[in-house]
């Protein structure tokens, strides 16, 4: 499925490209008249955190959601920044239930191709993963902080030059095996998003 993705990923940035490159420049564009945005989004991680061999999965991500604003220049550059909080799920030990989830807290520079009532945006983030654990019934817990970086491509429809709604998919990698089995914090993920820009 990451096979899947990444070629979904570079595919949707060559398309945009030439249908960018081959559309003139005309009037401005929702974005570039309200260049301020922000959005609201939801959706579901995949991720496995434990070694490939054992028997259980442990995915720290599962149902999550988040909010992003941002600024589109002149040139349709996007920066802008974004926040995410995963459920996570349960794993059933020795002594007791393990809740597991991650945070993702960082900015994010992509490019708005325009086509007709759609604005295709491929974007990379970049930040800090917070990954947390805690064994119900016994007071620990443990939270790691590392490098986090999330290439992706959002699919926006422009219900009006300032609502818009569409899907957002990205890869999200966590720089550390915090995985409890060994394994990793990384992690595909699909959201639903909708925004309004100022």
């Amino acid at each position: 499925m990451r096979k899947i993705l990444i070629g979904l990923l570079s595919g949707t940035f060559f398309v945009a490209a030439a249908s960018s490159a081959n559309a003139a420049e005309t009037s401005p564009t929702p974005s570039t008249d309200h260049p301020i945005s922000v959005a609201a989004f939801g959706g579901y991680g995949f991720n496995n955190s434990l070694d490939s061999n054992a028997k259980d999965s442990f995915n720290l991500y599962g149902a999550g959601f988040g909010v992003r604003a941002g600024y589109t220049l002149p040139m349709k550059l996007y920066l802008g920044g974004m926040f995410q909080y995963n459920l996570g799920s349960e794993l059933e030990g020795t002594t007791g239930k393990t809740r597991g989830r991650v945070m993702n807290l960082g900015g994010e520079v992509g490019y708005n191709f325009d086509v007709a009532q759609f604005t295709i945006r491929p974007y990379v983030g970049a930040g800090v993963g917070i990954a947390g654990g805690d064994i119900k019934g016994l007071d620990e817990h443990d939270n790691k902080v590392k490098f986090s970086v999330w290439p992706g491509v959002q699919g926006l429809y422009n219900v009006t030059d300032q609502l818009y709604a569409g899907i957002d998919a990205r890869y999200t990698f966590i720089f550390t095996d915090l995985g409890p089995g060994g394994g990793n914090a990384n992690a595909i993920g699909v959201y639903g998003t909708v925004g309004y820009r100022f």
